[in-house]
């Protein structure tokens, strides 16, 4: 039997525990600052951002998801003074979701991914599970983003999707990265300066979702920041297009890491989440609307 839930504003209460199996956001903000990036212009008056968790890898539980304070890769800052936060504004009366941050001005790499989640990371332990995951990639008859970001900076990074694909049928208690097996990235949008290519080499080219999409694999990818050892299969399908603002079913593109032999179709989805890689300078970022819709096959 298929199955269909849909995480909203106004069920929130019941579900910040978990989502099950589909979150959804959609909200209007507005930026306060002068910008080198962003997406549109609209006129709902807004407050300043509010720091609500600034601490390594904290993480919030918030109605759309949990906040994360991801900052994997911070010592490469060495000595700056840097500083990155998960936030929140009024606008129109209404509580928006985002980050702020502050790296090292001429920065070569990423140091940070502020990101929205669910499910659960497998790279640290959990003692709880999250409701709806891992979720078999067998069973996925739908995996739909529906997402609008506003950022404003004037450093360099990116906006993509990200799962952690794992051989584990269940969330961890205690962290084990030998059943990591895939990072799935959906890259839709770089500014200029970040890296030119997502990791690897280009493996090829699909319309999906009525979007054309580049292919990149690397398939013995590592953690860069040297800290792990372990290896897995990357795979990132990056929009030949810059968006900020777009639609599309990543199931689409697991069938076709599937039928391409990259990925098994008995990996486990143990965490999605959306952020941005930040490889410099100082900004903000906004999630104007966030909407996952996962539904299994009948």
């Amino acid at each position: 039997m298929s199955h269909i839930n849909r995480f909203t504003i106004s069920n929130a209460a019941k579900a910040l525990g978990g989502a099950s199996f589909a979150v959804a956001l959609s909200t209007a903000i507005t930026s306060c600052t002068s910008t080198t990036t962003k997406h549109s212009e609209d006129h709902a008056q807004s407050s300043e951002p509010v720091e609500i968790a600034c601490n390594n890898y904290q993480t919030v539980v918030t109605p759309i998801g949990n906040l994360v304070n991801n900052v994997w890769n911070e010592h490469s800052a060495v000595d700056y003074d840097w500083h990155q936060c998960m936030a929140t504004r009024e606008v129109d009366g209404e509580t928006q979701y985002g980050w702020v941050w502050d790296w090292p001005e001429n920065g070569t790499e990423i140091y940070a991914q502020p990101q929205i989640t669910l499910g659960q990371n497998p790279w640290t332990g959990h003692p709880e599970p999250f409701d709806g995951y891992p979720i078999p990639v067998d069973t996925l008859e739908e995996l739909s983003f529906d997402y609008d970001v506003e950022i404003n900076t004037n450093g360099k990074l990116n906006l993509s999707a990200t799962f952690w694909m794992t051989t584990s049928a269940v969330i961890q208690k205690e962290a084990r990265k030998d059943t990591i097996a895939a990072e799935f990235m959906i890259w839709t949008y770089a500014n200029e300066g970040f890296y030119p290519t997502p990791a690897g080499s280009k493996f090829g080219e699909i319309t999906a979702s009525g979007v054309e999409w580049e292919v990149w694999v690397h398939r013995q990818w590592h953690d860069t920041s040297g800290l792990n050892d372990n290896k897995w299969i990357y795979i990132a399908f990056r929009t030949k297009e810059n968006a900020l603002k777009i639609k599309y079913d990543a199931a689409e593109l697991i069938a076709y890491s599937i039928e391409k032999g990259l990925i098994s179709k008995d990996l486990y989805i143990a965490d999605i989440h959306l952020g941005n890689e930040v490889m410099s300078g100082q900004g903000d970022a906004w999630l104007k609307k966030f909407d996952v819709v996962i539904r299994e096959k009948e």
